[in-house]
């Protein structure tokens, strides 16, 4: 969002991003009413898919609690596999190298 892009607007462009694959590490515990912050990273990705790395931090007691990694592909309507829109992949080009 902050490079001006939307999910709604790629899913305009028939384009989404359904989580193909996901891996969790259990570190510790969450409570209720536990102020917690989700730190996410983009790890790689490509022209047909993306993979980040989310790292749970619970806030109230200084621990990270869950380590998390997610890949998404680009498919159209119909679940076909397609290439992401040129925007959209110069975008995570340019979060990736740390460039404004």
């Amino acid at each position: 969002k902050s490079a001006g892009l939307t999910y709604k607007a790629l899913e305009e462009q028939n384009c989404f991003l359904p989580v193909v694959e996901l891996k969790t590490r259990y570190i510790g515990a969450n409570h209720y009413d536990d102020e917690i912050c989700i730190y996410t990273w983009l790890k790689k990705f490509n022209h047909r898919s993306v993979e980040y790395l989310h790292l749970v931090k619970n806030l109230t007691t200084n621990k990270y609690t869950t380590e998390a990694e997610i890949r998404l592909i680009a498919v159209d309507g119909k679940g076909k596999p397609i290439r992401l829109p040129e925007k959209y992949f110069n975008s995570f080009l340019i979060a990736k190298n740390g460039l404004t």
